[in-house]
């Protein structure tokens, strides 16, 4: 500890100017030790700060205002204090997130079942939030007539049961509560899969696996408001695509049509609270 000590007065008295880091997710525990917080979306910290991680394996998402996103994690250098790791913030592993892998990807809208289709190698999870909508072909899937889309929960040697989804017009809408759930809650090895049934024909048609992600706590506002409010002032599309990039990073692909909805009330409400402080 008293080595720490030494390295943080030290980084103190040779580097006054640092960046400030605000949290977007945090995996496993790390607490900032000068304060004993626990860090959580919407913390702050700067590069003088130590951190305790409790293991190697966790890992903070951050926003550095005019930098971008970053990845931190313990380095292997990091000094251990009983069961925790502790590390000034300087001496972390810092990895940008791949920020070009979606450049420009907010802007599509795609339809069913592609919409539901993720990138493996950045996130295999769709986000559900409370309500998602997802808009689909009307000359593929004719939802007149008794046609409709559902969604099949399997369980592990159990039937499978299905649900019918809701629409209007050309937007599927699914919602959080749609996923069905077991009273001890869903085994890992549970699958999820969007269908369509024809009425006519008297058959259904599984379109796509799901693999989804509860926003049962409004993470992805959580983090629209901090990437806005650290460059609100920045062009609007390109804070859209860095959103939409930590998003599907950090949670899983969004609904477009929710992904949008959501962002423009918060840039509006951003933009407007930004005039009325002048």
């Amino acid at each position: 500890m008293k080595k720490i000590s030494t390295i943080f007065l030290l980084v103190l008295f040779i580097n006054p100017c640092f960046s400030q880091y605000t949290v977007t997710k945090v995996v496993g525990s790390v607490k900032k030790k000068s304060t004993n917080e626990t860090l959580k979306p919407g913390s702050h910290f700067d590069e003088t700060d130590p951190l305790e991680w409790s293991s190697q394996n966790d890992l903070v998402r951050t926003i550095v205002a005019g930098k971008g996103i970053f990845i931190i994690t313990p380095s292997p250098k990091a000094e251990k204090e009983g069961s925790k790791l502790l590390e000034i913030v300087k001496f972390t592993l810092h990895l940008k997130s791949s920020e070009h892998n979606l450049s420009g990807r907010s802007g599509t809208t795609e339809l069913l079942p592609m919409n539901l289709n993720t990138e493996t190698a950045l996130n295999t999870k769709n986000l559900i939030a409370a309500e998602n909508k997802y808009l689909f072909d009307q000359t593929l899937y004719d939802v007149s007539a008794g046609n409709k889309f559902f969604l099949q929960t399997e369980f592990a040697g159990a039937p499978p049961v299905t649900k019918s989804l809701q629409t209007r017009a050309d937007t599927l809408f699914l919602y959080s509560d749609d996923f069905k759930k077991g009273t001890a809650g869903n085994p890992p090895d549970t699958k999820y899969k969007l269908g369509f049934y024809s009425k006519e024909n008297n058959s259904s048609k599984l379109l796509i696996q799901i693999d989804p992600y509860f926003d049962s706590t409004g993470e992805m506002e959580t983090i629209m408001k901090l990437i806005i409010a650290a460059d609100v002032k920045s062009d609007k599309e390109k804070l859209k695509d860095q959103c939409y990039q930590e998003i599907y990073e950090a949670l899983g692909k969004p609904s477009d049509i929710t992904f949008q909805n959501t962002f423009d009330k918060i840039l509006a409400s951003s933009l407007q609270n930004s005039t009325s402080k002048k």
